[in-house]
């Protein structure tokens, strides 16, 4: 039987390689470091010319939270902690999501309880059908890193409409062809029947697997133990 504190670990586990990894695969092709010109102009390249300070420096020399905060939209901006504060960058970053980002249709889906933990015939009993879509601008970064801002309603384990409207980041691996596989987060707000849709903020872990007109995303929610499963054609 999995246990709570099991799956808790495995999914630090997954954010903590989906946060590194892709930056020490990065540091890995650069080969011999540059000189600091270069380096800074390099960066702003692979950054999509934001100017970031925080950009600037090498990925691989970043630590945890710095590249936690660089994952988030304020990670776009082209201005620096100095010139501008924590809302300023991050608008400025959504809006380059939404502006420079495609269009993504987003058709749910799937909502999986686990068994070990729905036994009751009340529990057995929850809609695993969680029918509902919405729309989202994804915004990719040299094909390894994603970001999407989205708005989705769906149905959900009581048969009740419920939104959730956010923003995911995925680190991206390419093991086959186009084949792509992604793992990092999404912070999003939930409205919900039983809290008067009153917007409820959270962070879930996130993965995908897919190529780039068609992926499956899937987010577990550890408290209720239920995965969720949805598609996004993008255009």
């Amino acid at each position: 039987m999995v246990g709570r504190s099991e799956i808790f670990g495995l999914l630090a586990c997954v954010l903590v390689s989906a946060l590194g990894a892709p930056h020490l695969a990065l540091a890995q092709e650069a080969g011999p470091q540059p000189s600091p010109s270069s380096s800074a102009q390099r960066s702003d390249a692979t950054d999509g010319g934001t100017g970031n300070a925080d950009a600037a420096q090498p990925e691989s020399n970043r630590g945890f939270w710095a590249n936690f905060a660089h994952s988030t939209p304020l990670g776009l901006s082209s201005q620096t902690g100095g010139e501008a504060g924590f809302w300023s960058r991050t608008k400025e970053g959504m809006g380059r999501i939404w502006s420079d980002g495609r269009p993504s249709l987003i058709v749910s889906g799937y909502a999986w309880h686990m068994p070990w933990k729905h036994k009751t015939e009340r529990q057995k009993a929850f809609n695993d059908a969680a029918w509902g879509g919405g729309f989202g601008r994804s915004f990719a970064e040299n094909d390894r890193r994603q970001r999407i801002l989205y708005v989705v309603a769906n149905n959900d384990s009581h048969e009740r409409m419920q939104y959730m409207t956010g923003y995911a980041w995925l680190a991206r691996w390419h093991p086959y062809g186009t084949l792509r596989l992604g793992a990092g987060y999404t912070m999003f707000l939930i409205g919900r029947h039983e809290y008067n849709y009153v917007p409820i903020p959270l962070i879930l872990p996130a993965f995908s697997v897919g190529t780039e007109p068609v992926e499956v995303f899937a987010t577990y929610v550890p408290y209720g133990e239920v995965m969720l499963l949805v598609g996004r054609f993008t255009f």
